[in-house]
C-alpha cells in the first residue's frame, strides 16, 4: 500500500502532479476511495488512463514482455596485480562478477 502512484508505468510527473492536487499520492490512497475510486480517475485522467490505472493498482498488466537484449561488460587488470594467498584470481573474477 505505500507505493507511490508515481512508481507505476505511465504516470509521469505531469498525472502525478493531476493526483496529488487531489490527494491521491499511493496506492494506499486510491484504494480508500472504494467504490468511487473508478469514477474519480477517470474524471481526473480520462476514461483510458483512469482504467489504466486501476488496472496496475489491481496488479494487470497486459503489455507485451519483450526479452532485452544480452549485453557484455568487460574488466581490465594490468601485470601489477599479484595475486597472494587465498585472495588469487577466482576470488578477483568473483568480486568484479
Amino acid at each position: 500500500y505505500k507505493l507511490k502512484l508515481r512508481d507505476l508505468p505511465g504516470i509521469g510527473w505531469k498525472l502525478d502532479r493531476k493526483l496529488q492536487a487531489n490527494h491521491l499520492e499511493s496506492v494506499k490512497d486510491v484504494l480508500a476511495l472504494g467504490d468511487e475510486a473508478k469514477n474519480k480517475l477517470c474524471s481526473l485522467l480520462g476514461a483510458g488512463n483512469g482504467r489504466k490505472l486501476l488496472d496496475y493498482i489491481d496488479g494487470k498488466d497486459d503489455r507485451p514482455v519483450e526479452s532485452a537484449k544480452r549485453k557484455t561488460i568487460g574488466a581490465e587488470c594490468n601485470y601489477g596485480v599479484r595475486f597472494d594467498g587465498h585472495y588469487g584470481p577466482d576470488y578477483m573474477m568473483m568480486m568484479i562478477a
